[in-house]
């Protein structure tokens, strides 16, 4: 935990080897789950929060394979999902939960939005100051300075760079 981290009641941090690093100033809020308990985690593929960032009431993380980074002043809205992994299913003669569990990382680049209810999964890369809109389902990286929304999640608009008048690509 870094300086001023601040978790409040209801929240379960679930740690394992793949550990859990809260920044400093950042905020976990009510009911909030953060899980790094996954079948064969890895050091170092955790959930590492930057300094300032806020998870949302009833939000979700999940890491333990791939890595879950988020970086500084990300506010994540309530009743967010964000999991770096899933599981196989294609086996059909054996159960899902049997099947292989394997993760992909997730990096929240700094002074990112995401709206409430939104999911992001494994392997996706959210750009500097994007924005994800409330309900959408991420599935493919989303550039900086990017609103996107829907399900899967579209790019929406692109905003303008304040020190010049092109947008960022």
């Amino acid at each position: 935990f870094g300086n001023s981290a601040y978790v409040d009641s209801g929240c379960r941090l679930h740690a394992s080897i793949a550990e859990i690093e809260i920044g400093s100033n950042s905020r976990i809020m009510r009911n909030a789950y953060l899980t790094t308990c996954v079948s064969n985690a890895r050091r170092g593929e955790g959930i590492y929060i930057g300094n300032k960032s806020w998870i949302g009431i009833n939000s979700v993380l999940g890491s333990g394979q791939g890595g879950l980074f988020i970086g500084n002043n990300v506010i994540i809205a309530p009743n967010v999902t964000i999991a770096t992994g899933d599981h196989d299913y294609r086996d059909i003669a054996t159960t899902t939960a049997e099947q292989e569990y394997s993760g992909s990382p997730i990096h929240i680049h700094d002074d990112v939005w995401v709206g409430a209810n939104a999911v992001i999964v494994g392997g996706v890369t959210v750009g500097k100051h994007a924005v994800i809109a409330a309900g959408s389902v991420v599935t493919k990286d989303v550039p900086a300075y990017t609103l996107v929304g829907g399900v899967p999640a579209e790019e929406i608009k692109r905003f303008k760079d304040k020190d010049n008048e092109n947008p960022i690509m």
